[in-house]
């Protein structure tokens, strides 16, 4: 499953998730971690998270968090779901 996520700022990123299979993608979920030390960034609040997707369809999730939260840590995304592969996405930063 195709996933782009973008840091557009010190407190936020945008996440493009797609599916471009045959079969609807179950219960995905993200989870915005430390990617050294693969802790939670708590706290973080989603846009939206526990969605599914048709094939073809698109979304895309902002999420908010602080960022005394991972005190300039990089940062990754897991995304999981139910008929899904794990994934860890490091964060790319759109300001460079």
């Amino acid at each position: 499953m195709p996933v782009t996520a973008i840091r557009s700022g010190t407190d936020r990123i945008t996440v493009y998730v797609a599916n471009p299979t045959h079969r609807v993608a179950l219960m995905i979920h993200l989870n915005v971690i430390r990617a050294r030390w693969e802790k939670r960034v708590l706290p973080t609040f989603y846009e939206d998270n526990y969605f599914s997707l048709l094939p073809g369809e698109r979304r895309t999730v902002s999420i908010e968090f602080t960022q005394s939260s991972f005190a300039g840590e990089p940062l990754a995304l897991t995304v999981g779901g139910w008929n899904l592969v794990p994934q860890k996405i490091l964060i790319g930063d759109a300001r460079r």
